[in-house]
């Protein structure tokens, strides 16, 4: 069995619940589906502290002793090379995407807007957190950055969904995959004859056969 969720958006000193993928099978597999960590807006600097690691260990310790996880990059991580950095130690495999079998499994923010905004959202946010960290945190929040811009959905953020999740079936077809994305806060499963895809969601666990 697969197991999949995403979209924690934990903060440096929260914890991600040890017992969360309970009960779990001496052969199941766990996918973080991206967005796990709010690196951005907060910037690396906090995460090279004592309560990023504690965050980063909670994840470690959802794992049973020698189990591997897939950690895929959300457009919270920012860069792989820093999700790599955090998780150095064996246990979790950090990934832009992973297939297993018939499914294929990424955070599924390339196929909005933010395959254009993700080119500069890092090199911002090091800079701002380097000259004015805490004029830039309060900009973040008032901006509903932290943990998402879209806490409360509307109907123009539900259109938004539809057009991603069809972005997303077109992406699938063409992998002739099975797709499970995160992404959009919004739990789905779209089940044609064409293609599959899930949306996990936020802090939800999917189960796979």
């Amino acid at each position: 069995m697969i197991l999949v969720t995403s979209d924690w958006h934990l903060n440096p000193g929260e914890l991600f619940p040890k017992d969360f993928f309970s009960p779990m099978g001496e052969e199941d597999v766990v996918i973080f589906n991206g967005d796990m960590l709010n690196i951005l807006p907060l910037g690396m600097k906090q995460w090279r502290t004592e309560a990023g690691n504690q965050t980063v260990q909670s994840l470690y310790d959802a794992l049973p002793m020698g189990r591997i996880g897939f950690f895929m990059m959300g457009n919270h991580e920012g860069r792989l090379q820093w999700m790599r950095e955090l998780f150095q130690r064996a246990g979790i495999l950090c990934e832009r995407a992973v297939d297993i079998g018939a499914w294929h499994f990424e955070h599924g923010h390339k196929l909005t807007e933010w395959r254009w905004l993700g080119k500069i959202a890092d090199d911002i946010t090091e800079a701002m957190v380097a000259m004015a960290p805490g004029l830039w945190y309060k900009f973040c929040s008032r901006m509903k950055w932290i943990p998402s811009k879209y806490a409360n959905p509307g109907l123009e953020y539900q259109d938004i969904v539809v057009a991603y999740w069809a972005m997303a079936m077109v992406h699938a077809k063409k992998l002739n995959k099975q797709m499970v994305i995160g992404h959009s806060h919004t739990r789905g499963d779209i089940l044609t004859q064409y293609c599959t895809v899930i949306d996990c969601g936020a802090r939800q666990v999917i189960r796979l056969v």
